[in-house]
């Protein structure tokens, strides 16, 4: 197993188990620029500030995020909810930040996408910091 496909599984793990537990809270996915935590607006911040350099525009990141289809929105928010909300600890049991510390940047998230199978819906793809296969590797919620 690639490094890459073990990341991509613990990711989707953490997602699962944490989207399951808010279903239970009753959070709500798919609102505003607003309503985002700040952590979620600087990767919102980020993605549109490097899209609007590679195409010469100049959107606003909330009327940008606004704009998108709520699916969009909504994964985005789910995704990064369940991955700020899963912590990381190290073999000694230390919290060495959440799973969302390891995203560098967003490249793109896919909501519905009718008539798409189901593995190309609902995803959200990122780029992890340096050093976060290291980190993976070292913490207890990880194992290949």
């Amino acid at each position: 197993m690639s490094p890459n496909t073990s990341v991509r599984r613990f990711i989707v793990l953490v997602i699962a188990a944490a989207i399951g537990g808010l279903a239970q809270q009753g959070t709500e996915f798919g609102g505003t620029y607003d309503k985002l935590r700040p952590e979620q607006r600087k990767l919102i911040d980020d993605w549109f500030g490097r899209y609007n350099q590679r195409t010469h525009k100049n959107l606003s990141p909330a009327g940008g995020y606004n704009a998108v289809p709520v699916s969009v929105r909504t994964t985005f928010e789910a995704v990064t909810h369940a991955l700020g909300t899963s912590p990381l600890t190290n073999r000694r049991g230390n919290r060495v930040g959440t799973a969302l510390d390891l995203v560098e940047g967003l490249e793109t998230v896919r909501g519905r996408a009718p008539g798409r199978r189901g593995d190309l819906q609902f995803r959200m793809y990122v780029v992890l910091r340096s050093g976060a296969q290291q980190i993976l590797d070292a913490s207890r919620e990880f194992s290949r």
